[in-house]
Order: C-alpha cells, then structure tokens, then sequence
C-alpha cells in the first residue's frame, strides 16, 4: 500500500494527525496494534474519569442527610461500575472509528514497525504481512507504565496502572507507590471504594512540578478521606508473598497490604521504533522533536508520550497536529507553553502557567490573589466548599502568569483562565467581564480581584 502519510499508533496523537490530513484531502494510514484511542481511551484518561464519577457520587451520596435523604446510601456494586467502564469506552472507540471511517482514514490492525523513512513494515493482526510505504510518516506509538528498578510485575501483588485497571475485583487493601497524577487519582477512587490505602511519595509533597500549595490542600483532603498520606518517604523495600505485600518506606514500620500499585510514572514506548538503527535522536527517554514534530529523519515526525515530554492527552492531540501539518507542508500553529493541568482526584486540582516556586526561582516579581470557595455560592449550594483559586500576576502589569486551583469541578474552570494566560491578559481586564450568579468560575473573577503584592 502505498500514501501520503502513514502514522503508527492511533492513540490521541496518532488519529488526531490523521483527521488533520484528512482536512486537507489527503487519505491517511494508521497502523494499531491494540484499538483505536490508545491509552487514554484504554487505559488512562477516560476509564479512570468514568471510575471516578462513581466514587463522587458515591461521596455525595454519603453526605444525603445534608440534602434531605432520609434512606442509607445503596450499597455498592463494583460490578455495575466497571461495566459502565466498558460501556463508556466501547462508545467512544465506536465513535472515533465511525468519525476516521467517515474521513476517509485507513485502519490497518497489526503490529507495525518503522522500517526505514518511508516504509511501516506491518504483521497483520489475522495474519500475514503488509508494508505500507509513505511519503511521511508519524510516530505515534505513545507510553506504557513505568516500574522502578528491580520490580516486575505479580498478577495481584504488584500492579501498574494498567493491570488495575482491567482487573474485575479490587483489592481490601492497597499501598501505592508514587504521589503524582496517578497515584493520587487512585488513592482518591479506592479509598471511596472502601479499599484502605497508603500512599508513598518520596518527595516532600504531592504532585511535585505542582504549585506546592495545591499539593500540601490535596494531601490534606486525601487523609480527610481515609487515605494514609507518607510523603517524604523512599521506598527501601517491596516484598511479594502469597498472604500479600510488604512495603518498608521512611519511618512508620513496615506497612502491609494485599496489593501495591506502583505509581511512578509513565515511559515512552518505541515498540516497533529501531532508532538507534535507524539513526532516530533521542531525548528525555523519547524521540527528540523540533517545534514542528520534525525528528532526526527527514519526513519522519513524532507526536505524543513517544517525545517524552508532557504526558496528557491534550498536548498529544495538539503536537498531532501540528506533526500532519508539517508533514503536508502548512505551518500549523498551537501554544504548547500554555497548557492545562487536570488531576481528577476527589478533590479536583487544575493549574495553568507558573508556579509561585517557579516564579521565585526566576526571580520574577509577582502579587497573588487568592478567593476561597466556602465563600462561593454555588460551592455551598453543591456542599462543595473545599478548596480555593489563586491567581499570580506580573507584579507591574497585572498580567495573568499562572492560576492554580483545587475544589469541585475546577477541571472544568480553568479553560477560561488557560486563554487568560495564553494571552497575558491583566487580571483588571478579567475583573470587566462578567461571571455567572452563582457559578464556581466566580472565583476565579474574585481572585483576579484579590491581587496582592
């Protein structure tokens, strides 16, 4: 088979480039060796957001007295949550490949591998062998979980992410390994679940990179929740037996539980990518990228977790993109220095720009504003005081430098300050436009009016 462009992996990086092509008229090739969607669709963003509902509304349901419930809450059925999981998913594949078919975008299932500049060498997945030779290609293979030295994984013992994630039982006790995203998103689920769950961090704090104000709230709100917080604590030894696990970790004696999750991150996986053969630069553990998704290979380009740099869906999809622009010959554009940060943990945490560490180690002169929800309207009324807005601005002209955010649904906030960012825009121009009674994006039209230097 022979086109245009042909983009192995067709996770959010991969069929994002080729819906890009195909607005250029150009019928593209996705090689997949799994299912369309990759691991956001599988195995990361979209499962665990589905889970988490479940554990929100098993939270609220907890507090019904508060509304008027006189009843119990229900008991809880794993079963029907995690069948909701493959509703959820199943739909959303089923949507992605009806939207590619629509395209006009070719699906090749198979395990593919760059063979050279050109050409994808593909074994076909009901046999047999094709190669697909393009003009372009993009790289789009994604991440896998990652374990720390010496540790495999143990089918109930020591888990990643993945392996939780498709299990049909969850475990009565849990120790996980690593306080970033994942680890506190999990904690959040299981300790709703009823799971009894330690979380080790070896830094000082949670969601480290993170303004450290938001990561100091969350561990508070975790332990509020039942779950046994150790930050500071390096893993010295993890042991598997047949009763369950062993972890040694900072002080506090040995802690003891059915079941480790480890939850250290995320690497990129160059399965079916040679790059040292085939002369492919490498960088942070990835396929080291231009600002245009070029690599070291003429007309080969690369997209997503395989560049080793942010791991979130949203980045994937924009550098795909801007990597089927490139390739095509237009220049796209997107703001890959403003990103939004999303943790959906129980409670919420959403960042976008600088953290008032990073400022300071810049040396950058900053005011702060800060506008706490249990002064919101809308937060009592949903009984979700818990948590707060800041807001740090150039100390001379106002403008908005980064917004860090943790509470119910700022998920969902921090788009309007992520353009507000984007555009530098002074927190006075934010205090002019008006904000919804009763919203929670009040707060963060409160914030802006809190500066203090």
């Amino acid at each position: 088979m022979e086109t245009r462009l042909a983009i192995l992996g067709g996770g959010p990086a991969g069929y994002s480039a080729a819906l890009r092509a195909a607005e250029a008229g150009i019928a593209p090739v996705i090689v997949e060796r799994a299912k369309l969607g990759g691991s956001c669709l599988h195995a990361g963003c979209i499962p665990t957001k589905t889970l988490l509902s479940g554990a929100e509304l098993w939270r609220k349901l907890g507090r019904g007295p508060r509304f008027g419930l006189e009843d119990a809450p229900p008991r809880l059925a794993l079963a029907g949550l995690l069948a909701r999981k493959r509703q959820v998913v199943e739909l959303l594949e089923r949507q992605l490949a009806q939207q590619l078919a629509a395209r006009g975008v070719a699906i090749i299932p198979g395990e593919g591998e760059l063979a050279a500049p050109d050409r994808i060498a593909v074994r076909l997945a009901g046999g047999g062998a094709e190669t697909v030779a393009a003009q372009a290609v993009v790289i789009a293979t994604g991440s896998e979980p990652r374990l720390l030295p010496g540790l495999t994984r143990i089918a109930g013992r020591i888990l990643t992410s993945d392996d939780l994630l498709a299990a049909e039982r969850w475990p009565a006790s849990m120790v996980i390994v690593g306080g970033g995203v994942i680890g506190v998103e999990f904690a959040s689920l299981l300790s709703a679940a009823g799971v009894r769950v330690t979380l080790v961090e070896l830094l000082p704090g949670l969601l480290a990179g993170e303004d450290a104000e938001l990561g100091r709230r969350l561990a508070q709100a975790l332990g509020a929740g039942g779950v046994d917080v150790r930050t500071g604590c390096p893993l010295t030894r993890l042991d598997a037996g047949e009763d369950g696990v062993t972890v040694e970790a900072g002080p506090g004696g040995p802690i003891r539980a059915e079941s480790a999750l480890i939850a250290v991150g995320r690497r990129p996986c160059l399965a079916g990518v040679p790059a040292a053969a085939l002369g492919l630069r490498e960088e942070r553990g990835g396929i080291a990228v231009d600002p245009r998704q070029r690599t070291s290979l003429p007309g080969v380009f690369a997209a997503g977790d395989v560049t080793g740099g942010m791991q979130l869906a949203h980045v994937a999809a924009a550098q795909g993109r801007l990597a089927a622009a490139a390739a095509l010959g237009a220049d796209d554009d997107a703001d890959l220095a403003t990103v939004p940060r999303c943790v959906y943990s129980i409670p919420e945490v959403a960042a976008v720009g600088r953290t008032e560490e990073q400022l300071k180690l810049a040396g950058v002169a900053y005011r702060k504003g800060k506008c706490l929800f249990r002064g919101n309207g809308r937060a009592q009324s949903l009984d979700e005081s818990d948590g707060f807005v800041k807001v740090l601005a150039a100390a001379d002209s106002g403008a908005l430098l980064g917004v860090h955010a943790i509470g119910h649904g700022v998920s969902e906030l921090i788009a309007e300050a992520a353009l507000a960012v984007s555009l530098a825009l002074p927190a006075a121009r934010i205090r002019r436009v008006m904000h919804a009674h009763p919203s929670m994006a009040e707060a963060f039209w409160e914030a802006c009016g809190d500066l203090k230097g």
